[in-house]
């Protein structure tokens, strides 16, 4: 199974969701909006960004398909590098500070 942050992230970032729009997918998965899953979730935009703009870059190899493959890599290379860039970075890091996100059993 994958990091369900992973795949909140997707939504999230495909569907273009404001920060008060991810706060309400927050509220309505975990049944509240944390500082500390807000951060987690917003971290993980870049990685879910970089999947997409890989899979087009794959895709503009192997795909059979009359689509525009690399312009679809190209934006998704540009979001991620635009989440990169996000100036609350270091603050939600600093938020995931000392949090145990893989409890042991």
């Amino acid at each position: 199974m994958g990091d369900i942050f992973f795949d909140l992230a997707n939504i999230s970032h495909h569907h273009r969701l404001s920060d008060d729009q991810v706060r309400t997918l927050l509220e309505a998965y975990f049944g509240e909006a944390k500082p500390q899953t807000f951060a987690r979730l917003k971290l993980m935009w870049p990685m879910s960004e970089m999947h997409e703009a890989m899979w087009g870059t794959a895709q503009s190899g192997i795909s059979r398909l009359d689509e525009d493959f690399q312009g679809y890599a190209k934006l998704w290379f540009g979001r991620a590098a635009e989440a990169l860039q996000d100036p609350r970075w270091d603050q939600w890091m600093k938020d995931l500070d000392g949090v145990d996100w893989c409890p042991s059993a």
